[in-house]
């Protein structure tokens, strides 16, 4: 977000895709790797000039879904100096999650979507596109109804939205998903022509990209 003379900058930090206890079988100490890298990027965005309002972790929080994996990622962010977001990617558990942060409420639909008033007028969107057993994205008619009304709710408020997976196809055949992907088609219903959607950020891909989708800004993290 933009700032004027009387008013600072909203500063959300995301970190995406950290994969807790991923442990190959090669004596690596991976799983560990993984914790301490987390450490390190907590350290760095703590002993920063500027601390963020908002912490977003958009998904894959640990690689199983398991409990003992992410009570030790609930762990490390107990020092963390702003409010946490997490998301579901889909490695993780929805069960697992609920767990290490009880402050997230399930929506009545059952999916871990929720909003968040942030600083400066700023809206915060948290969609759950995970499909259990499945790599790929998912977004349902159930989600794009919760999506739709909490839109028409504050449609002159600026809004960020955050997702695990992008809605893009990035040229990784691995991980892309099939042109005209129903989930992605409803998505995009959803989003076209909401003017206060500022940006929809994601994780997944583990790699960097920035395009547009239905008009709006998209960055994977």
């Amino acid at each position: 977000m933009g700032q004027t003379a009387d008013r600072r900058a909203a500063l959300i930090a995301q970190i995406t895709d950290i994969h807790v206890g991923f442990a190959p079988d090669d004596g690596s100490g991976q799983d560990e790797l993984n914790l301490v890298r987390l450490h390190a990027v907590l350290q760095r965005m703590m002993d920063g000039p500027n601390l963020p309002d908002l912490l977003v972790l958009s998904g894959d929080i640990t690689d199983h879904g398991d409990a003992e994996s992410f009570a030790k990622t609930a762990a490390l962010l107990a020092g963390a100096p702003c409010p946490v977001l997490p998301m579901v990617g889909n490695h993780d558990s929805r069960e697992g999650l609920l767990g290490a942060f009880p402050h997230i409420r399930p929506a009545d639909d059952g999916f871990l979507h929720y909003v968040i008033d942030a600083p400066l007028g700023l809206r915060i969107i948290c969609l759950d596109t995970l499909e259990e057993g499945r790599h790929g994205g998912a977004f349902c008619e159930a989600r794009a109804a919760w999506l739709a009304a909490r839109l028409a709710e504050a449609p002159d408020q600026p809004t960020l939205i955050f997702m695990h997976h992008p809605p893009i196809i990035a040229g990784i055949d691995w991980m892309d998903p099939a042109p005209g992907e129903g989930w992605i088609a409803r998505l995009h219903a959803v989003l076209e022509g909401q003017k206060q959607v500022q940006a929809i950020h994601c994780g997944h891909l583990h790699r960097q990209i920035t395009t547009r989708f239905a008009g709006i800004p998209l960055g994977v993290t």
